[in-house]
């Protein structure tokens, strides 16, 4: 009897770890209602994700997963992602090319391979191998998960690389693809709001104002994102700054999203940050310094979110405290604006080496002292 029941406890103990073992391998759910979900993602696209749990399935809306733990990630992925999440750009695109390589590496790391591939060649100015890391995950994954974010990057990264009316040939492609698609309607929003930014960034701000115009105007879901797209517009392209001040407030009223908000506060800094420096007024140039402020503190990008917002507000609040600091009489406060404008732009250059901003953030750190 005790030999059989030494085997029986041994049988359950082995039964347990592989239990466990087999369900630490699974993927993990964090949830916005601040719970969790265990299980295997079988399929994931834009409309959200089928989950196995046990011998069942479970279907996750998209908007109700705050980020996913992956089980049995190999360790090319799992090192290429923190690489670019990290700011080693080479080593990421690597590493998770050398992921890819694993045609046996399961669809939902795949997809977040060549994402944050696509991610790493952008941050390192590499805007045409970019472009084509995110044309392969679009070959592969052509309803993928990131379906909206790729939308945006590669009109970004095509722009960014001089192709601005190739990227209006690719959201008119995407157009037509999407609307052939299911339950795709904010989708096909999204896309004329990505058009019209990037009218705006290929310099025909006439054609993007119409468009936003347009879009601000209905009460369709990416409307309060069109009117911020409108204050830009007024900022940038009609040289129109009290409008542009009048939209960002306008727009705060109603857009909730973390990322629009800081292009708020970002565009209302600018703005103030302007007529302060024109005018030599500190008041001016403190009320510009915590609309930055809100950004850089309140805003921060989750992974794999544009940086573009936070990396203007940090870098400009560091400015505002250094020209705080020049226009102080009294050298005491001087000083101490000084201190805090380069503890910024320290922060800055560690956290965006690559940023377009970096340049100017090191040259001002030198002056202030290092």
């Amino acid at each position: 009897m005790r030999t059989h029941g030494a085997r029986n406890l041994m049988i359950a103990l082995l039964t347990t770890v592989a239990t466990q073992v087999a369900f630490a391998q699974g993927d993990t759910l964090h949830l916005q209602s601040g719970e969790s979900k265990q299980g295997t993602i079988q399929e994931w696209d834009y409309r959200g994700l089928k989950l196995s749990v046990g011998g069942g399935t479970s279907t996750v809306k998209n908007q109700d997963v705050i980020n996913v733990d992956f089980g049995g990630a190999p360790k090319d992925w799992k090192e290429g992602v923190d690489d670019a999440q990290n700011g080693k750009l080479a080593d990421a695109v690597a590493k998770l090319q050398a992921a890819l390589d694993n045609k046996k590496l399961r669809a939902p790391l795949r997809q977040e391979a060549h994402w944050w591939k696509a991610q790493a060649l952008a941050g390192d100015q590499k805007f045409d191998e970019a472009v084509a890391a995110l044309k392969a995950m679009l070959e592969e994954f052509p309803t993928t998960h990131r379906l909206e974010d790729v939308h945006a990057a590669m009109a970004e990264y095509l722009v960014k690389g001089g192709k601005g009316a190739d990227a209006i040939t690719f959201v008119d492609g995407e157009e037509s693809r999407v609307n052939k698609l299911p339950e795709s309607g904010s989708i096909l929003e999204g896309l004329k709001l990505i058009r019209a930014r990037a009218l705006l960034d290929s310099g025909q701000g006439a054609k993007a104002k119409a468009e936003a115009q347009a879009l601000a105007s209905t009460t369709g879901p990416r409307a309060s994102e069109a009117k911020v797209l409108m204050g830009l517009i007024s900022l940038k392209a009609d040289n129109n700054p009290t409008e542009a001040e009048k939209q960002f407030r306008d727009a705060l009223k109603v857009v909730t999203k973390p990322s629009l908000r800081a292009a708020c506060y970002n565009g209302i800094g600018e703005v103030l940050q302007k007529r302060g420096k024109e005018s030599n007024k500190p008041d001016l140039i403190r009320e510009a310094l915590l609309n930055y402020l809100r950004t850089a503190l309140q805003f921060p990008p989750t992974p794999g979110e544009s940086t573009g917002a936070h990396e203007d507000g940090l870098y400009n609040a560091a400015l505002c405290f250094k020209y705080l600091g020049d226009l102080s009489q009294d050298k005491d406060v001087a000083k101490r604006n000084n201190g805090r404008a380069a503890e910024l732009f320290r922060r800055f250059v560690n956290d965006y080496p690559q940023s377009k901003y970096k340049a100017d953030a090191a040259a001002n750190l030198q002056k202030l002292g290092g």
